[in-house]
């Protein structure tokens, strides 16, 4: 089976379990309101080959690619490289990926502040690029010392996401919550965990995404 004969497949046998067992106007609201899924693919930087920018956009246009994900590390000094380079074509910035240094749950200020002032510059270049937002991960196993895991610590990382997310809306862009597994991190292990967060940081501008590569924890494929 190829990969668009599986989407399909797993669309209608949704869609039949939904129309089993969902409310008609449950289903009226849920209904896709015209044509049918896209899958949109993007490469992250480093992916696609060649030895200019322009190249790469080249090689990924040809392949039907839509998305580029790029660092964060100096991205705001690049801003005006990637607003020419994907002039008139069908390329955007998709997500961001990382590239702040410290960590949000430090326990030493100064990292914190290491972190909060590379991140905004980097949600800012993302806002001026079209990105849809910069995804970042709480703290990973190697980042000590870190704040326990606790309710109030659980407290703390939301309200700080409020105050990231809302900054990300003035830019137009967003943060992106992005779960590993406990090989990599200790804290927020699974999707559902970062949904939950994102919903308790009661900012429209925090978000969070599913990368297959670290879902092994997941209850449900």
């Amino acid at each position: 089976m190829n990969r668009k004969e599986f989407l399909q497949r797993s669309l209608a046998g949704a869609a039949v379990v939904a129309a089993a067992t969902a409310p008609v106007e449950l289903l009226a609201s849920c209904a896709p309101k015209k044509g049918k899924p896209e899958l949109r693919l993007s490469f992250q930087e480093g992916i696609a080959p060649g030895k200019s920018l322009e190249e790469k956009l080249d090689y990924m246009e040809n392949l039907g690619i839509v998305g580029y994900e790029p660092g964060g590390w100096n991205l705001a000094a690049r801003v005006n490289e990637f607003q020419q380079a994907l002039k008139g074509r069908n390329i955007k910035i998709s997500a961001i990926c990382a590239g702040f240094q410290g960590f949000l749950l430090a326990e030493d200020p100064a990292v914190k502040a290491q972190f909060d002032s590379t991140m905004r510059d980097i949600i800012a270049a993302a806002g001026e690029i079209g990105s849809t937002g910069v995804i970042m991960v709480p703290v990973f196993n190697h980042q000590k010392p870190c704040l326990p895991h606790t309710l109030e610590t659980r407290e703390y990382l939301c309200e700080q996401m409020h105050e990231l997310g809302e900054f990300a809306l003035k830019h137009n862009t967003t943060v992106i919550l992005e779960p590993l597994n406990r090989r990599e991190a200790h804290y927020m292990r699974q999707v559902a965990d970062a949904a939950a967060i994102a919903r308790d940081s009661k900012s429209a501008g925090v978000k969070c995404m599913g990368d297959f590569w670290h879902m092994s924890e997941e209850t449900s494929d």
